[in-house]
């Protein structure tokens, strides 16, 4: 027996429509905010590369700083969570996501390869400023039997309509639009976002910031908390306990001889 579309329209609806009213305001938000991601992410990162190197000809240094910009954003994810502690976590979240997809509507000034590759490499540095705060809203508005699927909910649109618009846009690009209008456009979705985005109803943080601890202590009691979940044994013979402090000063005794061993 084959289901049409319409029932599964209507079952998706009664779904939606029994969710706690807290829950679906947020949902819709952070599916609006999801659509205008895709379209931000479809129409500038898809051809990131694309431009630099077929219409900029920048050189191979140079594209590796373009690669290398995220992951050296996410090396400081441990200092953003240590500053949002206890803080409200929307503004890190907008002001971040502002700046850094705004910055693309500055593309249309863009005159040198130099320029570009410094506009490309300093967005995703700035929105690494948000992970953390963002991953604590979305355990903040979702329940956590709720969580999994609004998620994915979201990530599926979000995927779709990013293919769709690279669809588009290449071949709009490919007919001769500058990229620079089109980089900028994206920037108007990407500002876009996080607008919708702060419309997410957020829980006011139950703790206060204690300034109290230091930056370089609250990094080495996240590492030792990985360590206690994921206890590397070498030899055969789990480490013994380590504790923040000893955390630092623990060297591998080889590379070649760690396994890892604890929850997933």
């Amino acid at each position: 027996m084959s289901i049409r579309p319409a029932e599964i329209w209507a079952g998706m609806r009664a779904r939606v429509r029994a969710l706690p009213k807290d829950t679906r305001k947020a949902w819709q938000w952070d599916m609006a905010t999801g659509i205008l991601a895709g379209l931000y992410q479809g129409a500038i990162w898809t051809f990131v590369m694309r431009v630099a190197r077929a219409d900029l000809r920048v050189s191979s240094e140079q594209m590796a700083w373009i690669a290398a910009a995220p992951a050296a954003g996410y090396l400081f994810a441990t200092v953003w969570a240590r500053q949002m502690e206890g803080r409200a976590k929307l503004p890190f979240v907008y002001w971040t996501w502002l700046v850094a997809r705004g910055l693309f509507l500055l593309t249309p000034l863009v005159r040198t390869r130099e320029q570009y590759v410094a506009l490309v490499c300093i967005t995703p540095l700035l929105f690494s400023v948000s992970t953390p705060a963002y991953t604590a809203i979305m355990k903040d508005i979702y329940a956590d039997r709720h969580r999994g699927r609004l998620m994915s909910a979201v990530r599926v649109a979000m995927n779709t309509v990013t293919l769709v618009t690279a669809l588009v846009v290449g071949r709009w690009m490919d007919a001769g639009l500058d990229y620079r209008w089109v980089f900028c456009a994206g920037g108007v979705f990407g500002a876009l976002s996080a607008f919708t985005f702060s419309r997410i109803p957020v829980p006011k943080p139950t703790h206060v910031h204690d300034a109290s601890i230091g930056t370089m202590a609250f990094v080495r009691d996240t590492l030792a908390i990985l360590l206690t979940n994921r206890i590397p044994v070498i030899g055969g013979s789990p480490l013994p306990s380590l504790s923040p402090a000893s955390v630092i000063s623990w060297p591998p005794r080889s590379i070649l001889s760690i396994r890892w061993t604890g929850s997933t």
